[in-house]
């Protein structure tokens, strides 16, 4: 579960990011963003969303596709107030990948009652563009309270620094084993 994140002055970082948390959601096996959002649209009390951007839709943000599988999210932030192409630098890490927009959809539906201290973004490796507007990451957001929390996107400004505080996420890979070939 999501923990309140330290003063950025209390922690250390390596190599410009500090990882906040790791987190497991299932993906594929026809839950859809469609069938995600109706049930977000039901839920209640602490768990209700208080706004969910109409734009998430199936075909917009497709999820659900293919066999269930399982996908770690590491969620991480930086010391500074870092821009687009800083975030995919660290997604494209050895070990590491984008995270989809169904991740986010299936983070948010996971774990509804997390109070969300500071903004969680998804931005994947091909973000949806509206009529060749700016790329569109989502986000889940609140203040810190499980009532206010809100599903919505907005525009990534590929040079526009991030301000703090905010979390991304990122995909961790499988670990395979490699067969070593000496030549």
């Amino acid at each position: 579960m999501s923990k309140t994140p330290a003063p950025l002055n209390s922690v250390v970082f390596s190599n410009g990011i500090r990882i906040i948390e790791t987190t497991v959601v299932i993906i594929g096996g026809g839950r859809t963003t469609d069938k995600i959002i109706k049930s977000a649209k039901k839920l209640s009390g602490g768990k209700k969303l208080r706004y969910i951007n109409p734009n998430i839709n199936q075909d917009d943000m497709p999820s659900g596709n293919g066999h269930r599988k399982v996908v770690i999210l590491e969620w991480f932030e930086f010391d500074h107030d870092p821009t687009i192409k800083e975030v995919n630098r660290k997604c494209r890490q050895m070990g590491y990948d984008h995270p989809t927009y169904g991740d986010g959809l299936r983070w948010q539906e996971t774990y509804p009652s997390v109070k969300l201290e500071y903004t969680h973004i998804i931005i994947p490796e091909e973000p949806l563009c509206f009529d060749g507007s700016l790329p569109l990451g989502l986000f889940l957001s609140g203040d810190g309270n499980a009532s206010s929390r809100q599903l919505c996107m907005d525009f990534c400004i590929l040079d526009r620094g991030w301000p703090l505080p905010c979390v991304f996420a990122r995909r961790k890979l499988p670990v395979t084993n490699y067969k070593i070939i000496k030549s």
